[in-house]
């Protein structure tokens, strides 16, 4: 591990790969995220007060970004110190992907990275194993990512992960939802001892989804929200902060986690 900027690329055989690389080219740099920018600029601020609160970041540490995207994390996190491989299995975000000191970027799935035995610190992975939706696939992954982090080293993860699965949920595609403890349990099962949990957002996004539905009917209008519309802006930038301000408060509130849809995890690999 090393350098600034650099890119590499490992094959992989996920038949989801080209649904991603076909998100990158229609939708850019905004494919890794939510593409609603409203909610995108709610949740993205949450889920990095989570890390924040469960990971203290030590400088020269070996961290491995899966499914890094354009890079967002890994730099952020490079920027502490660490020696950062931010690995995503599209060829399309990584080429999107801004080089930075400290980062090497490379094409690759969780399944198959090949970074040595034991030479990862800190491994993180945003919402992405859960879009692997075959539980072999997933075990595999988790059984490469485990090969590949320290004896004690640590697994961030950050999963949706509901009370309970609705109907609609178990029907999606592209994404396999599990609950909190099913996940857990998915862990355990790979070698990983649960070390710290947190919840990642709370109520804030039903003010910010109601208010903005509420007023869009108020003024008359249809379909989904944009911060490009001029009118619109104003009042969701409004709803935006009011959300993230409520979830950053339950975040900090003692026994609240299960009302949480989406949850950080901390693992330890078992030594």
């Amino acid at each position: 591990m090393a350098g600034g900027g650099e890119r590499r690329q490992v094959l992989t055989q996920s038949a989801d790969r080209e649904y991603w690389d076909d998100r990158a080219r229609k939708h850019g740099r905004a494919a890794c995220g939510c593409l609603n920018p409203i909610e995108y600029a709610y949740e993205e601020p949450l889920r990095w007060d989570a890390f924040r609160r469960l990971v203290r970041l030590q400088p020269g540490w070996h961290v491995l970004d899966i499914g890094c995207g354009v890079g967002t994390w890994s730099r952020r996190i490079a920027d502490h110190g660490t020696l950062v491989v931010g690995a995503d299995f599209s060829a399309e975000m990584i080429m999107m992907a801004t080089p930075a000191s400290g980062v090497e970027f490379m094409v690759g799935s969780a399944q198959d990275l090949d970074l040595p035995d034991g030479s990862i610190d800190l491994a993180l992975s945003v919402t992405v194993l859960q879009h692997i939706t075959s539980d072999g696939e997933l075990q595999h992954a988790l059984a490469n990512i485990h090969r590949m982090i320290k004896p004690g080293g640590l697994f961030f993860v950050i999963e949706y992960s509901p009370r309970r699965v609705t109907d609609q949920q178990a029907r999606a595609t592209h994404m396999r939802y599990r609950t909190r403890s099913e996940w857990i349990g998915v862990f355990k099962a790979s070698g990983f001892d649960l070390v710290k949990l947190t919840g990642v957002r709370y109520l804030g996004h039903r003010v910010l989804g109601g208010g903005v539905a509420r007023w869009r009917r108020l003024r008359g209008r249809r379909g989904s929200a944009s911060i490009s519309d001029p009118v619109l802006a104003g009042p969701e930038k409004a709803f935006k902060v009011v959300g993230t301000a409520i979830d950053r408060i339950a975040a900090r509130v003692p026994g609240t986690n299960s009302i949480s849809d989406l949850h950080a995890f901390l693992f330890a690999r078992k030594p």
